[in-house]
């Protein structure tokens, strides 16, 4: 057996060994430099581990090589057929652009972090594994592109989502405020990436778009399934045609805000409303500008330590 062979092959214990220390390293966000000191440690205790092993560099393209194994073994798991039903699961695209650093005013580039709502084959439940997060381009906030971002990381992924695959199994795409323009009653500035990205996988939502804008007399309108031009039979299947919900001209444009957003909204039109809370949140907001930050952290500490 492999496992007895590997007792008896001093190299591949080390190699497993050494594997091991880097991916706990990597997994716990160390640096290289403890994972050498994590080494020697081990080794002087009596594991088997070989010196060559012991570098920055060779643990860096084990992480390359880990992480390229992981995204193949997810991609597989996106695709594995639920129990009962005998299709893979459908799944929501959750996106957010987050800037590189530890600050709100960080300016070291930007990554586009994309999460997925699906159901596990496993479990059955809907968890939110990470799909990616890749650099964004120089001035790719604008909505086409993020939204052009955001299918080239779909597309790029082992499990190498299409158009048409997306069109058979995209339900939702999701985001904050500055990735989705939330439907005819949003009071806020967007990008609308969320919305450039579901026409370009459902192109025929852009006439329902337009169809029900021209019917309510606004510039753009959110449809849903039960609007009048969907109420329909389906067409007659063909050979090669896609009917039902996974149909293009099933695909509406349909927006709903999520009770936290909604809450919020709402707690600070309130605010707005009352000039002495909103007094308070003003001089809250100048008191974290003055002590918050530099020299100003200092001198509170300071203030608080004699009191």
């Amino acid at each position: 057996d492999d496992e007895d062979d590997d007792v008896h092959d001093p190299s591949t214990t080390s190699m497993k060994n050494a594997v091991r220390l880097v991916i706990s390293s990597a997994a716990e966000g160390r640096a290289w430099l403890s994972f050498e000191r994590d080494f020697m440690r081990y080794r002087l205790a009596g594991a088997t581990l070989e010196l060559q092993s012991c570098s920055s560099r060779w643990a860096g393209d084990v992480t390359a090589i880990a992480a390229l194994c992981l995204q193949e073994q997810q991609a597989a798991e996106f695709e594995e057929i639920l129990p009962g039903l005998g299709i893979a699961s459908d799944f929501a695209l959750l996106a957010d652009p987050v800037a590189v650093g530890d600050s709100v005013m960080s300016r070291h580039g930007g990554l586009l972090v994309i999460f997925l709502a699906i159901v596990s084959a496993r479990t059955g439940a809907v968890h939110f594994p990470l799909h990616s997060a890749e650099q964004m381009a120089i001035g790719g906030h604008t909505g086409e592109g993020l939204a052009a971002a955001l299918l080239a990381a779909v597309q790029r992924h082992p499990a190498g989502w299409s158009i048409p695959h997306l069109r058979r199994r995209l339900s939702c795409i999701g985001g904050d405020g500055g990735l989705v323009l939330g439907g005819p009653v949003a009071r806020h500035r967007s990008s609308g990436a969320a919305e450039k990205t579901w026409l370009q996988v459902h192109p025929s939502a852009k006439a329902d778009i337009t169809a029900a804008a021209a019917a309510a007399g606004t510039d753009h309108a959110v449809v849903g399934p039960a609007a009048m031009e969907h109420a329909g039979a389906d067409p007659a299947p063909t050979e090669d045609a896609v009917v039902g919900p996974a149909a293009t001209e099933h695909a509406p444009m349909c927006t709903t805000w999520d009770p936290f957003h909604r809450v919020d909204i709402a707690m600070w039109r309130a605010i707005r409303a009352n000039d002495g809370v909103l007094a308070i949140f003003e001089m809250s907001k100048q008191v974290d500008y003055w002590f918050g930050m530099s020299e100003g952290v200092h001198i509170l500490k300071a203030v608080a330590s004699q009191s």
